[in-house]
C-alpha cells in the first residue's frame, strides 16, 4: 500500500511506503474513498485523523417533534459530554428570528419601516458607552422590517427588542422552545446568551411548522 498526495502539489512531499506512517496492529481512523459494488475486492480508503475541534448535530422532524439524528461528539467512549444538550454557545443572529417573529406578534408587519441609524448606549457600571453597529460598520437609514430581517441589521434588531419590550421577548423565546436562561439586556438581540443547540433546532422546527 502507499500514501498519495491527492493534491497533486510537488511541495507537499513524495509519495511514501505506508509502513512508514503505520504499523501492524496500530488503530487507525479512515473513511471509505471506494467500496467495489460487488463487496469484493480491493476497498479503497483514506487516511484519517482525530478532529482537533468538537462538534455536534441535531436533526428534527419538524411535522412532529421527532428527533431523527443527534450527534453529541466524536467519540462516546473518549467523552460522554453531549454537546448538542449539554453544550451552551452564542447563537448569534440566528437569534434574531425569535425578535422579529415576536415583533410581528406585537404588531410589526413585513413592511414595517425602522429607521437604522447610530446608538449611544451609557454604561453607568463600567463607564463605557455601548455603540452597537451593523456587521459592515454602515448605517442604511430607514429599512423596511423584511430588509432588516434579510440583511441581518443589528442595530434595527435591537431598536425592534427595545420598542416590544425585554420582558415580552423573552418570554416569547420560552414559548419556541427556549429554556436556557437569557440576559434581560438588548444585547440578547445579536444572541449574546448562551443556548443548546437542540433548544434553538426545536425554535426553528416551530418556524417550519407554522408556529
Amino acid at each position: 500500500a502507499k500514501l498519495y498526495n491527492p493534491t497533486n502539489n510537488p511541495d507537499a512531499g513524495k509519495q511514501k511506503d505506508i509502513s512508514q506512517i503505520i504499523k501492524k496492529n496500530d488503530v487507525i481512523l479512515v473513511s471509505i474513498k471506494e467500496m467495489p459494488e460487488d463487496g469484493k475486492g480491493i476497498i479503497n480508503l483514506t487516511l484519517e485523523q482525530e478532529p482537533v475541534v468538537q462538534a455536534s448535530l441535531v436533526a428534527i422532524e419538524h411535522a412532529s417533534g421527532f428527533v431523527r439524528a443527534m450527534v453529541g461528539g466524536q467519540d462516546f467512549s473518549k467523552t460522554q459530554f453531549n454537546r448538542a444538550v449539554q453544550s451552551r454557545r452564542q447563537p448569534g443572529s440566528a437569534f434574531k428570528p425569535i425578535i422579529y417573529s415576536a415583533a410581528i406578534d406585537k404588531g410589526y408587519t413585513a413592511a414595517s419601516v425602522i429607521v437604522d441609524s447610530p446608538l449611544v448606549f451609557e454604561e453607568a457600571i463600567k463607564g463605557d458607552d455601548w455603540r452597537p453597529q451593523n456587521f459592515d460598520g454602515k448605517f442604511y437609514g430607514p429599512t423596511t422590517f423584511r430588509d432588516a430581517l434579510t440583511h441581518s441589521r443589528n442595530v434595527i434588531s435591537i431598536k425592534i427588542l427595545k420598542d416590544i419590550g425585554i420582558g415580552y421577548a423573552l418570554e416569547y423565546a420560552q414559548k419556541l422552545g427556549i429554556q436556557s436562561p437569557l440576559a434581560r439586556d438588548l444585547s440578547i438581540a445579536l444572541g449574546s446568551s448562551a443556548v443548546s443547540l437542540i433548544e434553538l433546532t426545536d425554535v426553528f422546527s416551530v418556524f417550519a411548522n407554522q408556529g
